[in-house]
């Protein structure tokens, strides 16, 4: 049997309980994690302790108490927080999201047999031995998602686990079993009735993951119930996602056919960040721009747009094969980027206190800082202070 190892801070954790009489275990993801050697974040131990007796065990620790009325006791130890919960039974929901209540239990697998899926059910002892209920390990080792006990009644008790089942194939690189869709799918419904902040959430770890596509495949009759447009990208479309890392692409690829009025109201009704909507918007326009091989035109263009969301607009041109990309265009704008034109007027060897020395005032030093500026896109002078002001006829 393979032994894992488990950080001092967890040990001292588990130790601490175990030598004042209780039971406890590593369960989660971090298990999950540390079976996959993938980085472990967000250690969580369950324990037949009650609340009250975890804070007792660890009166000489810091502590938080948010999670106390589910059972749950924040300990920092070394530096780190460790969830400590009960072991509980979650009674039904009301709202296909939160337990109405929760019951503590005495047993490990009565906590185990509630969570949602086998590879998130594992749980640890001090010395990094498995306790397998229900064949997590064995489903990591295939690569498969699958529901703890019977799918309808996991994804009916929380719906958002749809979205997580989802993320984690997207995540993992994981199937999903047949039967576990299937409950997915008849359950989508449910997903409009999420917290919309929670469900941009996890879009967004869809989208970060490496394999984003994954999601979008089994997603398909699912993921239309939070954004519509997910449910009508062809086979290119999603397997494009795969190729992009940064997730504001991702989510214009989803966009590309919307009007930016529609992808603006889309992702507002998820209530994202405005400078995340803001760049989306301006992504979305340079995309669809067709771009000129003429030098002071694309310094316009760099003039008004970050350079970053340049190179992912015509990034997005060159392999979604659109057919307004120019490969010559993309060689210049990629030569000025290099070559760190000026396209700004911080970028002049020039400003106002250099004009108001030569009595310029007002408005007239916005005027013609601006000129100078566009005689040095248009390469009609030289960047330089003397060569600006005599360009602007200022030199005495």
């Amino acid at each position: 049997m393979i032994s894992y190892k488990l950080p001092d801070s967890v040990k001292i954790v588990l130790n601490r309980l175990e030598t004042n009489g209780f039971e406890a275990f590593v369960v989660g993801g971090y298990v999950r994690d540390l079976l996959l050697q993938r980085e472990t974040h967000d250690c969580d131990v369950t324990t037949n302790a009650q609340p009250l007796e975890i804070e007792k065990v660890f009166m000489d620790y810091k502590q938080s108490h948010i999670g106390k009325d589910h059972g749950t006791v924040g300990v920092k130890v070394d530096g780190e927080w460790i969830e400590i919960t009960t072991y509980r039974v979650d009674e039904a929901t009301l709202d296909h999201r939160r337990p109405k209540a929760v019951r503590f239990s005495a047993h490990l697998k009565e906590d185990v047999l509630r969570r949602d899926f086998t590879m998130n059910a594992l749980a640890m002892d001090i010395s990094g031995a498995l306790i397998d209920f229900v064949g997590g390990q064995s489903d990591i080792e295939a690569g498969m998602i699958r529901c703890v006990g019977e799918p309808h009644l996991r994804f009916d008790e929380d719906a958002l686990r749809i979205l997580r089942a989802l993320r984690f194939a997207a995540q993992l690189d994981f199937k999903i079993d047949v039967k576990s869709v299937n409950a997915m799918r008849t359950h989508a419904h449910l997903l409009s009735g999420l917290a919309v902040e929670r469900v941009f959430q996890e879009l967004q770890l869809i989208f970060e993951a490496k394999r984003s596509s994954l999601a979008l495949f089994y997603g398909q009759g699912i993921l239309s119930h939070v954004v519509l447009e997910m449910d009508q990208l062809n086979d290119f479309e999603i397997n494009m996602l795969d190729e992009f890392e940064d997730v504001r692409i991702k989510w214009v690829i989803c966009f590309r056919s919307n009007t930016i009025d529609e992808m603006r109201s889309r992702l507002g009704a998820l209530k994202a960040p405005k400078q995340f909507v803001h760049d989306c918007i301006q992504l979305h326009t340079c995309y669809h721009h067709r771009f000129s091989k003429d030098e002071y035109e694309l310094k316009l263009m760099m003039h008004q747009y970050p350079n970053t969301i340049l190179k992912m607009a015509m990034d997005m041109q060159m392999k979604l094969q659109d057919p307004m990309y120019d490969v010559e265009a993309h060689h210049i704008l990629n030569s000025l980027m290099e070559a760190k034109v000026c396209v700004h007027l911080k970028d002049l060897d020039l400003d106002g206190h250099d004009l108001m020395e030569h009595l310029i005032k007002g408005k007239q030093i916005q005027v013609l800082l601006d000129k100078a500026l566009d005689g040095v896109m248009r390469d009609l002078v030289v960047n330089s202070k003397a060569e600006l002001l005599a360009w602007l006829n200022l030199t005495s």
